[in-house]
């Protein structure tokens, strides 16, 4: 999930070209800013990119897994494809 803003926008083709990759945008009233999180397994991954203030946490948990999960299923359902 990216932000549809014109930085992301400019890195189409990257994320059109990478066949591992699928790509959706967030609808703009759920935009993200300076935020990753990866979901892999039972593990949850949460960091927040600020300059100069670089913070991640690792939860190992199935239960915060499958509920993290469930929430990126329903903004990926909200998602638009790349054009």
């Amino acid at each position: 999930m990216v932000n549809s803003s014109a930085i992301e926008k400019k890195k189409e083709k990257i994320y059109k070209d990478n066949q591992w990759l699928e790509a959706r945008y967030l609808p703009a009233k759920n935009k993200v800013d300076k935020f990753v999180m990866y979901i892999m397994g039972d593990v949850v991954s949460i960091m927040s990119m600020e300059n100069k203030n670089l913070v991640g946490i690792k939860i190992t948990n199935r239960h915060f897994a499958d509920n993290f999960k469930n929430i990126f299923d329903i903004l990926w359902g909200k998602g638009s494809k790349l054009k």
